[in-house]
């Protein structure tokens, strides 16, 4: 859920900074529809099907009056803020060329960031750390090899509006797709800091002398 609704909300965030900026739409019909087929297709079904992790159980129980939101909530709006942010930035950089470059780079930023932070979201702890899932892994990896098709073959980009993009152009991209996992990592660290720690008893203290 988190996932969905964090990268949806991240493409409404760039139609909406275009809007406020008064750019062209920096992604075209066909564009949303295969961003949402290649993210919330078969990574978003592999993510459902996440195995457990071992220290589940060591959890304290939700208290029942807690919100979908009250604990994700935080990590969702900053991973949306982070790929509406990066997907405009790309379309930018691309416009500068031409408009159907920038849209070719916010797409392919908005793909590779979904695919990216898809991984953040399995766990509260780095995301490294989280059992294997071999379908996830298979997913990503599909997702990733057709939206680079897509920028190489002809006609499968001739039917997204797509056009070729340069090294340049195809770095910046991808360097722009890894801030929501990097910013979302960076903040389960800092929370993680600033939990205070519970106090060790000290035995001294306990058994008189």
């Amino acid at each position: 859920m988190e996932f969905l609704l964090s990268a949806n909300a991240g493409e409404v965030l760039t139609f909406n900074l275009a809007v406020v900026a008064g750019t062209a739409a920096p992604l075209t019909v066909p564009q949303i529809l295969t961003v949402n087929l290649l993210t919330d297709g078969l990574p978003a079904v592999a993510l459902g099907l996440d195995p457990v992790e071992e220290t589940v159980m060591d959890a304290p129980p939700r208290p029942r009056q807690q919100g979908l939101f009250d604990t994700g909530g935080g990590r969702l709006a900053l991973a949306a803020t982070l790929t509406g942010v990066a997907a405009f930035a790309a379309f930018l950089i691309g416009d500068a060329t031409d408009t159907s470059t920038g849209q070719t780079m916010a797409f392919t930023t908005l793909v590779l960031a979904q695919l990216a932070y898809v991984y953040a979201v399995r766990t509260d702890g780095p995301c490294w750390r989280a059992p294997s899932n071999r379908l996830l892994a298979l997913a990503t990896l599909c997702s990733t090899a057709f939206t680079f098709a897509a920028l190489a073959i002809e006609p499968l980009a001739d039917a997204l509006d797509l056009t070729a993009l340069g090294a340049f152009q195809l770095l910046a991209s991808a360097a722009l797709a890894l801030l929501p996992l990097l910013g979302v990592e960076i903040a389960k660290v800092t929370r993680r800091h600033s939990k205070p720690r519970l106090a060790t008893p000290d035995r001294h203290s306990v058994w008189p002398s």
